[in-house]
């Protein structure tokens, strides 16, 4: 066999084991990446997931679609040789020209932008400012690189770059941008995406780090400054909630979606519940499945509808399916104003008025809300008006999604 022969049948084996190396030297170049094997969460999520995505909030469900059709929109592959070359480093990125969310490109209002476009900026030494006076551009807007971690998606070394997007005013919030050896865009999360993606307020979207698993392409946002129950809302003061937030890679046009989320408040862990699981829990209660019931609500829940069966039929009628149910976490914009009155906004546009005073039907005569606390809203009967929430849960989650109901809320119509 001749000296030529035998290169060609082994150059696939040299480039996979080049191939190999360069991505290896790429994800762990800058020390960021998470090696093999290590658990990207501080808990693992129960089979099934309660996280994010399955479905307690639509909010969060919803923003992960739309990350995984728009805002999580990624791209073909700049060159071939891509996959072969090392990830850009943040000196790479420093001071390019590159494709950026049309939020962050400097000449579009973040109200106007939409997930899914992308604009050109250039950098200089990590920053791009708006050209003075030139009125295509926005007035004193910036997009300026925070962190730069290495990571691999398909095979390609990248960069996951997080980019922080000042609008020119008050208000900035961070992205996440991922480029191959090229500079050209592979990925993207915009802000837009983001916040739809999280519970409670968010008046400015604030990574605080990234862990990028190079194995799976998954990415682990850390998240703070989001508004909870208790806090003060507005954009000018301290916000006590964070988030770890899953974005799992789904490979080609589908590019990343959340997939699960871990909320902190104080020294309280919770996760959204599975809708499902609510539902299942709503079930028992009216089929008197009370064994079932019991493992998701408080003793005092149980204690008040086994001893009034009237309290039973009232809040969940004389059995059947479930209705549809949506559950949001209790943000800053539910903290009580000095009547004791709060107000919860469900995805739909729906609002729910309550009060810690004790109006309208209760189960429990404790209206006992805490930081963390959830509520889930319950479809009506098409009376009264249908901008309004008149049926409700009231849960409190835990860590590793379950959770306990402690009191169900009914409104009458005429209120």
């Amino acid at each position: 066999m001749s000296t030529t022969a035998l290169f060609r049948l082994r150059l696939p084996a040299l480039l996979t084991a080049l191939a190999t190396v360069l991505m290896l030297l790429g994800a762990g170049a800058d020390g960021h990446a998470a090696p093999a094997g290590r658990p990207l969460f501080p808990a693992a999520p129960p089979s099934p997931s309660p996280g994010a995505s399955a479905g307690a909030s639509p909010g969060a469900s919803a923003g992960a679609s739309a990350g995984a059709t728009a805002g999580g929109s990624s791209r073909a592959a700049g060159s071939p040789l891509a996959m072969f070359m090392p990830a850009p480093t943040l000196a790479d990125l420093s001071d390019a020209t590159l494709e950026v969310p049309e939020a962050c490109a400097l000449r579009t209002n973040p109200s106007d932008a939409a997930p899914g476009k992308t604009g050109t900026v250039t950098f200089s030494g990590g920053k791009a400012e708006s050209p003075p006076g030139d009125r295509s551009y926005l007035q004193f807007a910036s997009t300026t690189i925070k962190d730069v971690t290495s990571s691999v998606i398909d095979g390609r070394p990248v960069a996951i770059a997080t980019i922080s997007c000042f609008y020119g005013g008050a208000y900035s919030d961070d992205g996440i941008v991922a480029y191959d050896s090229d500079l050209s865009l592979v990925a993207v999360i915009d802000p837009k995406t983001l916040d739809g993606d999280l519970e409670g307020q968010v008046y400015e979207v604030t990574i605080d780090a990234v862990s990028a698993n190079a194995v799976t392409g998954d990415l682990v946002l850390s998240i703070s400054q989001i508004g909870m129950y208790g806090d003060q809302p507005g954009h000018f003061v301290a916000h006590s909630g964070s988030a770890n937030i899953l974005y799992t890679w789904a490979r080609g046009a589908r590019g990343y979606a959340a997939s699960d989320a871990v909320y902190t408040i104080g020294d309280k862990k919770v996760r959204m519940p599975r809708v499902e699981d609510v539902q299942a829990f709503y079930t028992a209660v009216a089929n008197h499945d009370d064994d079932t019931a019991s493992k998701s609500a408080t003793p005092e829940f149980m204690s008040a509808i086994q001893s009034d069966n009237s309290l039973r039929q009232m809040h969940f009628g004389s059995g059947g399916a479930a209705p549809a149910i949506e559950c949001v976490l209790l943000s800053s914009s539910s903290t009580p104003d000095a009547q004791g009155g709060g107000a919860v906004y469900f995805s739909d546009g729906r609002k729910a008025a309550f009060s810690t005073w004790l109006y309208g039907f209760h189960v429990v005569r404790d209206n006992d809300y805490q930081a963390g606390d959830m509520m889930c809203a319950l479809a009506g009967n098409g009376e009264g008006n249908p901008n309004t929430v008149y049926r409700w849960l009231d849960v409190r989650g835990k860590e590793d999604g379950s959770f306990e109901v402690h009191n169900s809320i009914d409104i009458p119509t005429y209120y």
